[in-house]
């Protein structure tokens, strides 16, 4: 059932309305007052109006599943280093098969050297001599330059990290 289904159309909430000022003049009628009509009316039509304007924002919020929030402010400004979008470019293009005529694209193979590179850096830095992982020195020391996925190279940027 849909929001716009669910809630009653105006005419029903117009009568619903006269039907409960109604009820009001009776009761304070009955309870000894004189009521005045135009007051009871408005009165009646205040409250009637406020209660369907909550409870239809109500049924709105839970209807859509999501309340709107303010968009959060950048954090930080966009890079201007090239390079940074050149190796997005490179890792997006070594995850994608190479063509048919090709044992590997040209981007992967510029990838591998990328983190040969990284790996050996990090490695010389350190002085205890522990060999790589293996996942990293299967893909390291591969020929032609394996197909990375994009979760597979976060892993070995994680495992040379951890060098």
């Amino acid at each position: 059932m849909t929001a716009t289904t669910s809630r009653p159309s105006w005419s029903r909430r117009i009568a619903t309305t006269a039907v409960l000022a109604l009820f009001a003049v009776v009761v304070l009628r009955w309870l000894g007052s004189d009521p005045s009509w135009i007051g009871v009316v408005a009165a009646t039509t205040a409250v009637a109006a406020a209660a369907w304007f909550s409870s239809d924002i109500a049924a709105h919020d839970v209807a859509s599943g999501s309340w709107p929030l303010a968009q959060p402010a950048p954090t930080e400004r966009p890079s201007l280093d090239g390079r940074l979008a050149v190796l997005r470019r490179m890792a997006d293009s070594a995850a994608e098969p190479p063509p048919d005529d090709a044992p590997t694209r040209p981007a992967a193979t510029e990838l591998q050297a990328i983190l040969r590179r990284a790996a050996e850096h990090r490695l010389n830095r350190r002085s205890d001599g522990a060999p790589l992982p293996p996942d990293l020195a299967s893909y390291l020391t591969a020929t032609p330059a394996p197909r990375v996925p994009i979760d597979q190279l976060d892993r070995l940027l994680t495992r040379i990290e951890e060098l």
